[in-house]
């Protein structure tokens, strides 16, 4: 994958965050009697899902300039955990509790940003 490719895959990922973040807070919620099974399994999956894309390499190569094919995986893996909290908030979880699974997407991203070959 190009650099400028996968600098715009990060600001489309990066910016599907902050709508989901905007957009959970107009979606009227949904009563559930207990939310802490899903609570649980929740943050159990974002924290698989983080740290497998901790272990996805997305470093760009230095003998070709291209990014591995596994960093557009990586991506989509921090941008899931988003989404299980646009999910929560649409169960009805507080927002402090599903603006957490959005700072850990955010700061994810920001962890990932594509670096250009410098030197």
């Amino acid at each position: 994958m190009q650099p400028k490719t996968a600098k715009i895959l990060w600001l489309a990922i990066l910016s599907s965050v902050v709508l989901l973040f905007i957009i959970s807070d107009f979606i009227p919620p949904i009563e559930l009697s207990d939310r802490k099974i899903i609570n649980w399994v929740f943050t159990m999956g974002s924290i698989g899902v983080g740290l497998l894309a901790l272990m996805l390499g997305s470093k760009i190569s230095l003998a070709t300039g291209l990014y591995p094919p596994t960093y557009l995986i990586q991506l989509l893996l921090i941008d899931s955990i988003s989404v299980f909290g646009f999910i929560l908030k649409i169960l009805g979880a507080s927002s402090t509790e599903a603006g957490i699974y959005f700072f850990i997407s955010f700061i994810g991203l920001i962890l990932v940003k594509p670096r250009s070959i410098s030197g």
